[in-house]
C-alpha cells in the first residue's frame, strides 16, 4: 500500500477529495498531507445545498492531530462556489470546523 492511500485511509477522506501527496520530514518530525478534489467537481451551496460550479479557490492549511507522533498538517484548495441565489460562498470542508 502506497502512502497517499494509507492517509486517505487513516484521515477518512470523502469523495470528491483525494490525497494528492504527502510530505515527511523526519528531522521535523512532521507530516504535511495535501488534498485535492476531481476536476469538474460541483459543490453544494452552504447556504441552499445546491450543487453549483466552482468560482475560483484558495489554499488554506489546518493544524490535525498528530499522525505516528509527527505534528501533522492537511492542505487543500478550498473551492468557493458561484450560487445564482446567494452569490460567490465558500464551501463546507469536511475536515475543518465551522468556528475556524
Amino acid at each position: 500500500m502506497d502512502v497517499k492511500k494509507l492517509m486517505q485511509i487513516t484521515l477518512g477522506v470523502p469523495s470528491p477529495w483525494f490525497v494528492k501527496s504527502v510530505e515527511l520530514n523526519t528531522s521535523e518530525e512532521r507530516i504535511d498531507v495535501y488534498f485535492d478534489f476531481i476536476k469538474g467537481n460541483e459543490f453544494a451551496c452552504p447556504i441552499c445545498n445546491k450543487s453549483c460550479k466552482i468560482h475560483d479557490t484558495k489554499d488554506r492549511c489546518w493544524r490535525h492531530l498528530p499522525l505516528f507522533h509527527y505534528e501533522s498538517y492537511i492542505h487543500a484548495r478550498v473551492p468557493r462556489t458561484k450560487c445564482e441565489e446567494h452569490g460567490t460562498k465558500t464551501v463546507v470542508i469536511p475536515w475543518s470546523r465551522s468556528d475556524t
